[in-house]
């Protein structure tokens, strides 16, 4: 995905605006906490993918069927328990394709707001 961006940005005549966004979504897709969220995403989407594959089998019957979204309920939740698993797996990932696997810390300046009473 990378690579075709990269082949847009130098192939193709793009606006300003175009070449922005071709820049800054490069520039998320090369970033940890891109590679981190996509880590927790894969993980959330497998475990449904895996229920959902059982659940249309042929010899399922609707009894089964509750089982298994009731332990898809009980499987998403511990995946927050597991969030030391799921860096370590996001490290992994961006040492593989070089990058840093610091998480930047951004702050938003908060300015003093008087709220309507």
């Amino acid at each position: 995905m990378l690579d075709s961006l990269f082949k847009f940005e130098k192939e193709l005549d793009l606006t300003r605006e175009t070449q922005a966004d071709v820049s800054g979504l490069t520039g998320w897709m090369q970033s940890f906490e891109f590679i981190l969220l996509t880590t927790v995403w894969y993980n959330i989407l497998q475990s449904i993918n895996i229920r959902s594959k059982l659940v249309q089998g042929s010899k399922f019957t609707m009894e089964e069927g509750v089982q298994q979204v009731k332990r898809l309920l009980e499987e998403i939740p511990q995946l927050n328990d597991s969030e030391p698993n799921l860096l370590m797996e996001a490290k992994v990932i961006a040492e593989e394709v070089g990058i840093t696997t610091e998480l930047k810390r951004t702050q938003k300046n908060l300015k003093d707001k008087t709220f309507p009473r």
